[in-house]
C-alpha cells in the first residue's frame, strides 16, 4: 500500500492513468540514460539512437495495450461492485483464471449471486403471508397485475371468507384459528389449477384468480372447495363444520382498479350467499 499511497497525487481519480504513466517512464529510462550519457561524453550516433527510440515507442505501445488488457479484470469487478451497492442487477462476471485478478472475479461472482439470493429471500417474505404461505395482500396484487398484463382473454377472481370463524377463535382459541387458516389455505391450494393465484386477503379472507376461466367455470370448483371443507373439516364448533361462503366476479384488462373492482362485486356476491345460508 505504501507506494499506491505515495502516487497517489498522479492522477487521484485514475487508476489506470497511474499505472500507465509510471510503465511510460519505466520504459523511457534507458533511452534517456543513453541520452544522457551520449551528451555528457559529447558524442551522438543517430544510427544508434534513431533504432533505440523506435524500440522504446514500439515497447510503449505494447506495454499500454498489455497494461488495458491486465487492467480489464479490475474494471470489470469494480463496475460490478458498484452495481451492488446501487441494487442494481449485475451482469454475467467472466471466468477468470487462478491468479489474483481470476480470484477477484470469482469472488465478486459469488458477492452478486449472494446479495441476489437474499433479495429473492426478501422479495419472497415481503409477498408472502407468513401463517399460510401463501401470498399476502401485495404478493397478491403483484402476482395478478403481471398477468392480468400477460393475459389475452377475461379471467375471475374470487372471494371467500370462512363461515362462523369467529367462533372458531372465541371458542377454540387462536390457536384453533391459526390452523384452521392453514387447513383452508390447503385446501384451497389443492383444488385450484396449476395457474391459478391464491392468497390471504386479510383475516379469514381469501382471494383466488383464474386467469382465462369464466366465471361459471370457476363457481364449479368453489363449490369443490366448499365441499372438501366439509369432508376434512379443518375446524368444529358444536357439532358443526367450519366451512366458506364465496363471491366470483369477472375480470379482465390491465388496469391498476381491475383487481379493486372485481373484487367489490365479489365482495357483494359473497355477503349475499353468506345472508341466504345463515337464513337456511
Amino acid at each position: 500500500m505504501r507506494i499506491y499511497c505515495a502516487t497517489r497525487f498522479l492522477f487521484p481519480r485514475h487508476y489506470a492513468l497511474r499505472i500507465f504513466l509510471l510503465c511510460f517512464v519505466s520504459v523511457h529510462l534507458p533511452i534517456l540514460a543513453y541520452g544522457g550519457t551520449m551528451v555528457w561524453l559529447g558524442e551522438w550516433s543517430w544510427p544508434v539512437f534513431l533504432p533505440l527510440l523506435a524500440a522504446t515507442v514500439l515497447g510503449t505501445g505494447i506495454a499500454i495495450v498489455g497494461m488495458a488488457g491486465l487492467l480489464q479484470p479490475l474494471r470489470i469487478a469494480t463496475e460490478q461492485l458498484s452495481r451492488i451497492q446501487r441494487g442494481e442487477t449485475v451482469q454475467r462476471v467472466p471466468q477468470g483464471g487462478p491468479d489474483m485478478a481470476g480470484k477477484l472475479l470469482a469472488a465478486v461472482a459469488q458477492a452478486a449471486a449472494s446479495v441476489e439470493q437474499r433479495i429473492a429471500n426478501f422479495k419472497d417474505i415481503a409477498d408472502t403471508d407468513l401463517l399460510t404461505g401463501l401470498y399476502n395482500r401485495r404478493g397478491l396484487e403483484n402476482a395478478v397485475g403481471k398477468s392480468l398484463k400477460l393475459m389475452n382473454e377475461p379471467g375471475a377472481v374470487a372471494l371467500l371468507d370462512g363461515d362462523w370463524f369467529k367462533e372458531v377463535n372465541d371458542m377454540l382459541g387462536h390457536d384453533a384459528g391459526d390452523d384452521a387458516l392453514r387447513g383452508i389455505a390447503k385446501i384451497v391450494s389443492e383444488n385450484v389449477r396449476g395457474q391459478d393465484v391464491v392468497g390471504r386477503w386479510g383475516g379469514d379472507e381469501f382471494v383466488v384468480f383464474f386467469p382465462g376461466l369464466p366465471v361459471e367455470d370457476a363457481q364449479r370448483i368453489l363449490v369443490r372447495i366448499q365441499a372438501a371443507l366439509l369432508r376434512r373439516p379443518v375446524a368444529v364448533v358444536d357439532g358443526r363444520a367450519l366451512t366458506c361462503s364465496f363471491g366470483v366476479a369477472r375480470i379482465e384488462g390491465a388496469q391498476p382498479d381491475a383487481l379493486g373492482d372485481a373484487l367489490k362485486r365479489a365482495d357483494a356476491k359473497l355477503y349475499a350467499m353468506k345472508g341466504s345460508r345463515r337464513a337456511a
